[in-house]
């Protein structure tokens, strides 16, 4: 890799708080260090055991892991658009993976429920593969698996703590989407099960075609980025350009204090 991808990849261990201002690896480095997964992902889940929802964003994960399984072929577009709809949240895309998952997991006959669903069996079936594996490193490691009152906003506070760089918000036209990390120009995906255009979203991440989308995002709202993530979204202390900060600023009175 060059020296510019090396710089950036510390650069993101570092803000991920994996490895300290030496470049010495942290404790939080060391445990997500044992899940074979990108380490925004392990963040996320030393996250989610902290914030007790562990079992359901080890579920997210491993759907984000495998191919889209949502299948819409083409003699049957409006049946399968009508039944995923079982499975939308509104707050988008990585709680939407949840439902399918755990209906999918609930269901007597896997295969029959895949058919009437237009999901795809093989990558379901690797989801729930790909999940037991990931639970019992979580085990094997003795990370709590307790469970939240309040599982929506704490599985979205676990995927901040991974994914913080990977938000975007409206321009100032309220057209477009900017990342935060490079002022790129972004639109939700199509397949997205966000039908509205929050202020801000977390994405899984950008796929380019026609444009560049961000597939698998997730309405986050501002105080919770300042929450969860002050050094890089505080409006006092982060880099982020004005109308960003304007946005952070009048968020600023909901969101809880900020360690």
């Amino acid at each position: 890799p060059s020296p510019e991808a090396m710089m950036r990849a510390l650069e993101m261990l570092h803000f991920l708080g994996a490895i300290d201002d030496e470049g010495d690896l942290t404790d939080v480095g060391s445990r997500m260090a044992d899940f074979p997964v990108d380490p925004h992902l392990s963040r996320t889940i030393i996250a989610s055991s902290e914030r007790s929802c562990l079992s359901e964003v080890l579920a997210v994960i491993a759907m984000l892991s495998v191919p889209p399984p949502f299948s819409r072929p083409r003699y049957a577009q409006k049946a399968a658009d009508k039944a995923h709809k079982h499975f939308a949240s509104g707050y988008g895309d990585h709680l939407s993976l949840l439902n399918a998952y755990q209906a999918y997991v609930g269901a007597s006959s896997k295969a029959d429920f895949c058919r009437e669903h237009f999901l795809s069996d093989r990558n379901m079936k690797q989801a729930e593969n790909v999940r037991r594996q990931l639970a019992g490193i979580a085990r094997k490691t003795q990370l709590a698996d307790e469970s939240s009152d309040m599982l929506t906003m704490s599985i979205r506070k676990a995927f901040v703590e991974g994914f913080f760089m990977q938000c975007a918000h409206l321009d100032e036209s309220g057209k477009h989407y900017m990342t935060v990390r490079d002022q790129q120009m972004v639109a939700i995906h199509p397949s997205s099960f966000l039908q509205h255009k929050p202020e801000w979203v977390l994405y899984h991440e950008t796929v380019v075609t026609d444009r560049c989308y961000m597939r698998n995002a997730t309405a986050i709202p501002p105080e919770m980025l300042i929450e969860v993530s002050p050094k890089f979204y505080h409006p006092d202390r982060c880099k982020l350009h004005d109308h960003a900060k304007k946005m952070l600023r009048r968020a600023l009175p909901r969101a809880k204090s900020t360690k």
